[in-house]
């Protein structure tokens, strides 16, 4: 499979899904995933939000000037449309913004998605400047989730055609800290939070569905019906938890 060509189509044909997925979940303080990324995220300087989608994040950030990069041309006309300033059509893996531009970067919900992903990483240093800050939000992996929600998540990945949810790097995800220490990028976070995103309707069961990067087969004999079900189940349960991840990087004077 292509996964770029994928996430093309994807994104340019359900542009702005994930934000409606997660303005409609929260963790135990009341914060939705956006608003958990801008509390760690310094309030002033210049900011790369890098894969930016339909823009959702930093909305209301009078004292950072932000600068919104994404690939697809669906996710940034939806931005636009929203009002949002300093959109940037670009690619991850060769990021079209001088060198030491940024005091802050933040790559949600995206790294995983993208290869290589060790060029990305090595983009991103470049651009920061000594001692700016990188967020990176990530799913959290199974561990975080009660046994009903892990079932009805192996249920969507079936559907999907696959065995469990996976993203194109994989498991590349886990030598994120070794990429970032070899471009001079030192941890300085690693957070875990679960989010709980409310279902009051088979419209929201179905978009959860739709977020979660299915490669549907509708060819398969009773395709429909099986993804009906999975949706009642979600609408029966109300609730789904959404396990993310945030590692923090500061930008040292050399690679460690």
């Amino acid at each position: 499979m292509n996964w770029q060509s994928f996430l093309d189509t994807f994104h340019n044909r359900r542009s702005g899904i994930t934000e409606e997925i997660f303005i409609r979940s929260s963790d135990q303080d009341g914060l939705n995933p956006y608003q958990w990324v801008e509390k760690a995220t310094p309030k002033r300087g210049d900011h790369l939000d890098l894969c930016c989608g339909s823009a959702p994040l930093f909305i209301d950030s009078a004292e950072l000037s932000v600068v919104r990069l994404d690939r697809s041309t669906g996710e940034l006309s939806r931005a636009h449309d929203r009002g949002a300033d300093g959109l940037v059509n670009g690619d991850a893996l060769s990021l079209p913004l001088k060198s030491g531009a940024f005091s802050s970067v933040t790559i949600s919900m995206a790294l995983m998605l993208i290869q290589p992903m060790h060029q990305v990483i090595g983009e991103v240093a470049r651009i920061m400047r000594q001692d700016g800050y990188l967020n990176i939000v990530l799913p959290g992996g199974g561990p975080f989730l009660g046994f009903h929600d892990l079932r009805i998540y192996r249920k969507i990945a079936k559907y999907g055609g696959e065995n469990t949810l996976s993203f194109p790097n994989g498991r590349g995800v886990r030598t994120i800290r070794d990429e970032a220490a070899k471009v001079g990028l030192a941890e300085s976070m690693d957070d875990r939070h679960t989010f709980q995103f409310i279902a009051k309707s088979k419209l929201d069961a179905e978009l959860f569905v739709d977020s979660l990067y299915l490669r549907e087969l509708p060819d398969l004999e009773g395709d429909r019906k099986v993804k009906d079900k999975i949706i009642d189940e979600i609408l029966k349960k109300g609730t789904m938890k959404i396990p993310l991840r945030m590692l923090g990087f500061r930008k040292v004077s050399f690679p460690v």
